[in-house]
């Protein structure tokens, strides 16, 4: 009946939902498959069905599979994943085309605006890095920019900004400016601070390394020393890098940010 129906659908959701949690794609893909034709196609089924798909890295598949359900025209959802997919197999004028400017533009209800702060800004993360694919460097900085001005713990939209040089001291500036940042956030504002600072003295940064070291904790965090160490670096302050990235190094050797060893 209707009612056993459903039980069996969400408890096939619910092993799903795992399985993609676990990294276990086949059998997500295995219950998903048999999850949309239980509910006849339901959206959210269909999106589950895809990212197993994504995860067993078949990203054409998982690209059909939305757009016969004509999913990334009506859900945010699907459009980031659609392209995740498309960034993924590399088809990055297929990508703009769907996320570029005359790409859809499906909007969330007013109930889940809060939510769709996250994927508008992931969407823009994506846009940016089909831009820079195509070696359109200007449309990638507003993308990433974009991403900021939607959430900002877009924290991989900075991440990009700085450590592929796109914007000069004074946009870094008028970015971090631009960003709004709530009571409880103000440590995030420090490390971005500290992010976009890299090339100033070390007298103008030093209150932002304080403030994460005595009231947040922060300062022997990796990404903390990371960033310290290289403003030391750029700062001609050899031995003090040098004695943060062997303290970095000590605690994390595989940190893709330790890229300042000086050696002795």
């Amino acid at each position: 009946n209707t009612k056993v129906e459903m039980q069996s659908m969400e408890r096939l959701r619910q092993v799903v939902n795992e399985s993609l949690a676990n990294g276990l794609y086949s059998s997500a893909v295995f219950f998903a498959d048999k999850l949309v034709a239980l509910s006849s196609g339901n959206s959210d089924d269909v999106l589950l069905l895809a990212r197993g798909y994504v995860g067993n890295k078949q990203y054409k598949r998982a690209l059909h599979l939305l757009t016969v359900w004509d999913l990334p025209g009506s859900s945010l959802q699907a459009l980031q994943v659609a392209g995740q997919c498309l960034l993924l197999a590399k088809d990055y004028e297929a990508g703009l085309e769907l996320l570029g400017e005359d790409g859809p533009r499906p909007t969330a209800a007013p109930a889940e605006a809060e939510k769709a702060k996250g994927l508008l800004a992931t969407i823009c993360v994506l846009r940016g890095k089909f831009y820079e694919a195509v070696e359109n460097r200007m449309k990638a900085a507003e993308a990433y920019k974009e991403a900021l001005s939607h959430d900002v713990f877009c924290y991989e939209a900075i991440e990009l900004l700085v450590d592929h040089h796109m914007l000069t001291t004074s946009e870094e500036m008028a970015l971090l400016e631009s960003l709004s940042f709530g009571e409880d956030e103000i440590y995030l504002k420090h490390l971005y601070t500290c992010k976009l600072n890299k090339y100033a003295t070390v007298q103008a940064t030093q209150k932002n390394y304080e403030a994460l070291d005595q009231t947040y904790n922060l300062y022997n965090n990796t990404t903390t020393l990371a960033t310290q160490a290289e403003h030391l670096y750029y700062n001609n302050d050899f031995n003090e890098a040098y004695r943060l990235t062997k303290k970095l190094t000590d605690k994390d050797p595989f940190c893709r940010d330790n890229m300042f060893l000086v050696k002795k």
